[in-house]
């Protein structure tokens, strides 16, 4: 474990950052610091700047809020304009707003000729330009996304030294990314522009934003780290700035940083919400179930089940999409990571889709496994039906992404029913067409889609069967999508126990311990763990190297920066 902070400590430092010029302090209150001069009256302009603060970190109702101030001081302003409209496109969420933002863009003008006549510089000029492409009439969205980014790349090489346009065609950049499609070119570049501008200005809310998004799976997250540490600092005002460093935190395992950065970020929507005025369906749900499974993966499952309860009574206080969403998510983790088995009621799904719907299937995964522990075949294999009908509604809508997530937990759910029936090859079978669906797939962006990783139910099953070289082997591939998650972790350590292999062993043992030296009393694992490092001390001395750890990559396979800038362009 030391080695492995030690590696990541030593990551840290290619992250230092040089002092940043400063800027109106007073404009961006706490969102972080960023460089941009646009024509607007000096009444206008700290509005101005704290929109565009606010557009980095996501925060699009205090965008939005701040470009309205900057319209209102100063009305020919055409940047304020921009900004506003660009408020209305959610780039990484792929929501965008367009009637909202054309409508937006025809107060400064009726047309795109008209608008570019109220920019009072060809820098203005183009930022105006470019909302003709990511608003234009093209009605498929990612066409309209490629062509913004396009346009973005040819404004970045006309100015490569401003630190905004370099943001927004980082950003543009990750826009044009969908699920299950071969993105890291595009991943590494957003990355390399990024750290371009924290070499010049540490602080930049979306330079580190947005480094944090490109890096984020297991191979590149150790070169984010420092980012991750630094907005965790620079932007408190915003939720979604202190919920950001756990992308980064959840794919290297550190659990204790994933907890402490969603405690603040859901504090800072509820300082919000109450300073705001509004509903408790606009509280950052999203950081409540990150938080819970840090906690799930701290054996602190009481914890979990606290955030479970609240957003259970604000769901039946009042019904929101957020809820809709985090909820049912929650409850399947809650289950099956503290094996709270509990058979659960068959969804409504009338009118679901998309993620929505897709935590329907999580909650049949928890319930079918709970079944089968209950000993309820009934239930099992109606859960097992659900979760069909479930993935027949993706394909239907040609949701590819979402019926494939579907279809693990399907194979999964009835590789463990097969297994418990005694049909062992069978449920093999079963397992293995999940794990290859699996393995087709990017690792997971935070907690895993999958509630219980495929990889992770087959080591544990591999083990009942004593197969423990094949159960080692499932976990290993678990740890290498998921670092440090608890439970593969003690499960590679009862494998290696079980094939004499004392310092693997230990070694795990060891980890999973570090993980659950805070867990709530009286959880059997803790004292089989503690009972294996009393046996034999002398094993430390002689524990290997952990290993999975997607760290041990040559720094030249991972990122070279000045090879994704485009044009040529160099870092200094």
């Amino acid at each position: 474990m030391l080695r492995f902070f030690f590696f990541l400590y030593l990551m840290t430092g290619l992250f230092a950052c040089r002092p940043q010029s400063t800027t109106d302090k007073q404009s961006q209150a706490s969102l972080g610091k960023i460089i941009f001069e646009v024509s607007g009256n000096e009444e206008a302009k700290p509005h101005f700047i704290r929109g565009v603060a606010a557009l980095h970190n996501f925060w699009y109702p205090e965008a939005q809020e701040a470009f309205q101030k900057a319209i209102d001081a100063d009305p020919d302003f055409a940047m304020a304009y921009w900004g506003l409209a660009m408020a209305h496109n959610s780039t990484l969420w792929q929501n965008q707003d367009k009637e909202a933002a054309l409508k937006v863009l025809n107060q400064l003008g009726a047309t795109s000729e008209e608008r570019l006549l109220k920019a009072k510089t060809e820098k203005e000029k183009s930022y105006l330009k470019s909302l003709d492409f990511l608003y234009s009439q093209e009605e498929n969205k990612l066409k309209r996304d490629n062509a913004y980014m396009q346009f973005m790349k040819d404004f970045y090489v006309s100015y490569p030294e401003d630190q905004e346009v370099a943001a927004f065609y980082a950003l543009s950049l990750l826009g044009v990314l969908r699920p299950e499609q071969d993105d890291v070119k595009e991943r590494m570049e957003a990355a390399a522009v990024s750290q371009k501008i924290i070499k010049q200005n540490g602080q930049h809310p979306g330079a580190v934003h947005y480094l944090i998004h490109a890096l984020d799976d297991p191979l590149h997250a150790p070169m984010a780290l420092e980012a991750a540490y630094t907005y965790a600092e620079i932007a408190p005002e915003s939720n979604h700035a202190l919920h950001m460093p756990s992308h980064i935190f959840v794919q290297l395992g550190l659990w204790r940083e994933v907890i402490n950065s969603n405690v603040d970020a859901f504090a800072a929507s509820q300082k919000w919400v109450e300073k705001k005025g509004l509903d408790i369906t606009e509280l950052d749900y999203h950081s409540l179930s990150w938080m819970s499974y840090g906690y799930e993966q701290c054996g602190q499952f009481s914890k979990s089940f606290e955030n479970l309860q609240q957003i259970k009574t604000n769901y039946a206080e009042l019904a929101g999409k957020s809820m809709e969403r985090y909820m049912p998510q929650m409850e399947a983790s809650y289950i099956i990571n503290g094996e709270y088995w509990q058979i659960l009621p068959e969804p409504e799904l009338e009118g679901l889709s998309g993620r929505i719907l897709y935590t329907r299937c999580s909650q049949m995964l928890a319930s079918g496994l709970s079944a089968v522990h209950l000993d309820d075949q009934q239930a099992a294999n109606k859960a097992l039906d659900y979760m069909a009908l479930i993935r027949k509604m993706f394909v239907d809508r040609q949701d590819t992404y979402h019926a494939k997530l579907c279809e693990i937990n399907e194979k999964a759910l009835a590789g463990f029913i097969a297994y418990h029936q005694g049909e062992v090859s069978d449920s093999r079978s079963l397992f293995e067409q999940g794990l290859s669906l699996e393995e087709s797939m990017e690792p997971p962006s935070g907690p895993p889609d999958v509630v219980k990783p495929i990889h992770e139910l087959y080591g544990e099953v591999l083990l009942e069967m004593n197969m423990p070289q094949e159960a080692m082997n499932a976990f290993a591939h678990s740890l290498k999508l998921m670092p440090r998650r608890s439970a593969s972790l003690l499960g590679m350590a009862r494998a290696a126990e079980l094939l004499n292999d004392g310092p693997t062993a230990f070694e795990y043992y060891s980890e999973f311990l570090s993980n659950w030296k805070d867990a709530d009393p009286n959880q059997s694992e803790v004292p089989e763990a503690e009972q294996f490092l009393k046996l034999y001390p002398e094993l430390a001395d002689q524990a290997t190297a952990y290993y999975p750890l997607p760290l041990n990559v040559p720094m030249d396979q991972r990122l070279s920066m000045n090879q994704c800038l485009p044009s040529g362009m160099k870092m200094n």
